[in-house]
Parts: structure tokens; sequence; C-alpha cells
């Protein structure tokens, strides 16, 4: 049982590009944080830099998780596969944000001109190359595993299966080219999260999904180091729990309900 020591400056251990990435993150953060000290420009009612603000934190907190993860389970070539793919994909996803912000427009569900729609297209490929190697790391992680605890792994491999279900989960904001469902995109939303408090919103549930990537792991590592014998058990409760949550957002996102009604 491992799931220790995995800081940025570890980060190279477990994959060498996913550690570039996260510094490149970091260097994102940094010019998303002066923009929004200094651009006082807004985009859909909020500062044009909050969005990709958000976004580098959490591929910031993705990037160290694959790591850990692929760290873990050591997946030989595979697993180095993974990390290339996914580090390209979040360099071109996070990027693609930013140049979207210093413009001025939006990044996702734009295709308003030849230039942004091409730019929405391009984030669209990289995010679903960025899925399928997901699903390939889900794959791996149900084969047999030695040296982890049983409650750890029951964490890795449920959360990765509900990640892949929130990333599959954002097809439905794709067809309907937004993630609200009741009203266009940029109303009055909860504060930072930016979620709709006056019709249905796609990202919580997509939220809950994706952070059980990290939520579950650590719970089963907790549960085993506390010397539960029926850990597995355990994550897998917390795991339904976190899919009936996802479940049923996404079902009130989509009857056009906000989170709080």
């Amino acid at each position: 049982m491992t799931l220790g020591g995995m800081t940025l400056g570890g980060l190279r251990a477990a994959s060498a590009p996913l550690d570039w990435t996260a510094w490149f993150q970091v260097t994102l953060l940094v010019v998303s944080l002066m923009g929004l000290m200094l651009d006082s420009r807004q985009v859909m009612g909020v500062n044009a830099w909050i969005k990709p603000l958000k976004f580098c934190v959490s591929v910031l907190i993705y990037l160290v998780t694959v790591a850990w993860l692929l760290k873990d389970l050591k997946l030989g070539w595979p697993g180095a596969v993974i990390g290339w793919g996914i580090a390209a994909a979040m360099v071109v996803e996070n990027g693609l944000i930013v140049l979207q912000a210093y413009r001025g427009v939006t990044s996702h569900f734009n295709t308003s001109n030849a230039i942004d729609g091409a730019i929405f297209g391009i984030m669209g490929v990289f995010i679903a190359l960025n899925t399928v190697l997901m699903a390939w790391l889900l794959v791996l992680s149900w084969m047999p595993q030695a040296g982890l605890s049983p409650g750890y792994l029951a964490g890795i491999r449920w959360g990765l299966l509900l990640f892949f279900a929130g990333s599959l989960q954002a097809g439905l904001m794709l067809r309907i080219m937004a993630h609200t469902v009741g009203m266009r995109d940029g109303g009055p939303g909860l504060p930072l999260l930016n979620w709709s408090t006056r019709a249905g919103d796609l990202r919580i549930g997509h939220f809950i999904a994706l952070h059980a990537l990290q939520a579950l792991p650590i719970a089963g590592w907790l549960l085993d180091r506390a010397g539960v014998v029926a850990a597995p058990v355990t994550v897998l409760i917390l795991a339904a729990a976190m899919a009936a949550a996802f479940v049923l957002t996404t079902l009130q996102a989509l009857a056009g309900k906000p989170l709080f009604f």
C-alpha cells in the first residue's frame, strides 16, 4: 500500500511528461492570476480569467492523481503511453482555454466563427483522446495487481469507473452545446463554482463523477490504514453513493432544475 510522497517535485519518477505538464499548469495558473488582477473584461458575466484559473487548479490535481495511479499500478509501457497522451491532451486543453481568455471569448461550445470553431474542435479531439486513455487505464486497473491493499485498489477501480462515466456525461453538454439546461449559459451562479442558481447545470454531476478519482482511492487507503476488514465493501458503498449523486444531479439538470430550489 503506497499513496504517499506524491508532490509536484516527486512527479518525475512516476511520469516525466506528467511532471512537465504539471509545471506548465503552474505557469498557466500564474498567468491566469495575473490576468484576474490586471484584466477586468468579463465573459458570460464573470471575469474572463476565472475559468482558466479553475481549470488550471483542476487539471493540476488531475495530473498529480494520474501520476500517482500510474506509479502504484506499475503498468510498464502502457502506463508510459497513457502518461504521454494525457500530458499532451492537458497541454492543448488548458493552453487553448487560456488563449481564449486572453482573446476575451468563451472556449467551450464556441463556434461563432471559423477560428473559435476550430479551437473548440481541437479541444474536443484532445479531450476524446484523454477519455480513451482513461478508459484504457480503467481496464488495466482491473487486471491482477500486486502490492496494493484491497480497499485502496477498490477505490482506484471504482474511482476510475466513475471518472469515465463523468467523461461520457460531457457528451450531453456537447449535444446541447451548453452546460446549462433551461436558460443560456452565463446566468446567476454559485460563488466561484458558477453552477446555475436559476436552471439545470450539467457541470454538477460532471464534477461529482470526475472527483471520485481522488475521493475513492483516498477513502480506500484510509480505511485500510484504519484496519477496516470490509474496506472494499465500504468503498463500494461510497462509490454507489457518489454514483447515485452523479445520476440524480444529472437528471435534475436535464429537468432544468438548479441544485438548490
